[in-house]
């Protein structure tokens, strides 16, 4: 298993040398070591830098961030060359490491470099120039002095010689000629001077400089070039947050070692949120308030909180606390009905929960009261009405436990007085039925005796 495992870093590192900083990451990822990583994500844009010191090289892999790290490239060797930046990674201990890349001579060269050892921004070309240029302009007068002799010497060779001369002397003549491009090497113009001053004071973490110059013109380029980097870490920082909180991930607080982006990114990142502070914080301050608020019987707060997080947390704390004495107290009245338990005046110390359970137990009565109270009522006012020679009233009451011994009641007492009615009139219809029996019996005895 150990033998795979260094066969894989091999792997990975050879990638790396290639030019693939997808494979440094992917092995930052799966080795043993990649907990030394605290962030491992691609710069907002690509900065341009390059060589500063002889410290600056280029590795494999971040010191730490694997069992084998090796310099792939001294940029002593490219101190002309503009590398770019693609990744950039911090590591235990708070160092940076960007992952640059330049192509020389249609050749890539790649690697991890620690932040503090690369200038930022393009090589000075002008400065690369004049240096090569300066360099000729010493070994080329020597080769063509003796062309110039020769040509004082010989009025007939002095045009050809007069136009050798010229010609070799070219780039001792582009030297000096090239002495005016040196003024971008130490630059003068005072906007320039600024632009580059602002550049570093807002890298290095330092405030906008308002008293920079008493020069309006620089102190406007001053002006410029600071918020104009300030602008572009400002944007990077928006655009991460949001990115951020739109993939689920959680907030960064290693996203920048600028001040000003990571509290850009910081108030971003919690906007997006709808929150200034992290949401579990605020949604558990927010659900214990609204429990102690219920629990004390105090009415739900609409305005808890300007903060849309908290105040929906509150609301479904409260709600759900709310309701869950309901649903207990629904339940148990429900039960103690059904089981024939009177009603408990004294089920909850609470006053909703009491109120629910009296609802609900009246409720699953067919009343608001006791049905043995409303059906006496009921059935003594049908008595009453009826025996006043009232005429049945269907709207007794709203009440349909009521309603229906008052009906009971008073067709009960219509009932008696029907069926007494109906008793007294057979009485005289049954008796002389019997009579024609009795004469037709006598008179089958008398046939009877006749024939005998």
């Amino acid at each position: 298993m150990k033998r795979i495992n260094q066969l894989a870093l091999s792997s990975l590192a050879a990638l790396t040398m290639l030019g693939g900083f997808g494979a440094a990451t992917a092995s930052a990822k799966t080795t043993s070591y990649s907990h030394y990583v605290l962030w491992n994500k691609p710069t907002a844009k690509k900065y341009a830098v390059h060589y500063k010191n002889n410290k600056s090289v280029l590795l494999n892999h971040p010191y730490k961030t694997a069992k084998k790290v090796k310099k792939v490239h001294n940029m002593n060797n490219y101190k002309h060359t503009t590398f770019y930046t693609y990744r950039h990674m911090e590591v235990k201990g708070g160092t940076i490491y960007y992952y640059v890349k330049a192509h020389v001579n249609a050749k890539s060269i790649s690697g991890w470099v620690n932040k503090k050892n690369v200038r930022f921004g393009k090589i000075n070309k002008a400065k690369v120039t004049a240096t090569t240029s300066t360099q000729t302009t010493t070994t080329t007068p020597t080769s063509s002095s003796t062309p110039t002799s020769s040509s004082s010497s010989d009025n007939n060779s002095s045009t050809p010689a007069a136009s050798n001369n010229s010609t070799a002397t070219t780039p001792g003549s582009s030297s000096s000629s090239s002495s005016t491009p040196t003024t971008p090497v130490t630059p003068t113009d005072p906007a320039t001077i600024a632009k580059s001053q602002a550049e570093k004071d807002f890298a290095a973490g330092k405030d906008y400089n308002a008293n920079y110059s008493s020069d309006s013109a620089a102190q406007v380029a001053y002006a410029q070039a600071y918020y104009a980097a300030k602008g572009k870490v400002v944007d990077a920082a928006i655009k991460q947050a949001q990115t951020d909180y739109q993939n689920g991930k959680s907030y960064n607080p290693n996203y920048s070692n600028n001040s000003v982006g990571q509290t850009v990114y910081a108030q971003t990142y919690y906007g997006a949120k709808g929150s200034d502070l992290d949401n579990d914080f605020i949604t558990d301050r927010a659900q214990t308030q609204a429990a102690q608020d219920f629990a004390a019987g105090k009415a739900y707060d609409p305005t808890y909180s300007t903060n849309t997080v908290a105040q929906v947390a509150y609301a479904e704390a409260y709600y759900n606390a709310k309701g869950k004495v309901i649903d207990d107290a629904t339940t148990q009245a429900q039960t103690d009905y059904q089981n024939g338990k009177e009603y408990n005046p004294n089920y909850s110390n609470d006053t909703l929960g009491q109120t629910v359970y009296a609802q609900t137990y009246y409720d699953a009565k067919g009343t608001n009261l006791d049905n043995t109270f409303i059906t006496n009522k009921a059935q003594a006012q049908a008595t009453k009405d009826f025996a006043a020679g009232k005429a049945y009233n269907p709207d007794y009451s709203t009440n349909t436990v009521a309603q229906v011994a008052y009906a009971k009641a008073y067709y009960d007492a219509k009932g008696k007085v029907v069926d007494k009615q109906q008793s007294s009139v057979k009485t005289p219809t049954t008796t002389p039925a019997k009579t024609p029996a009795s004469t037709s019996s006598s008179t089958k005895t008398a046939n009877a005796s006749a024939s005998k």
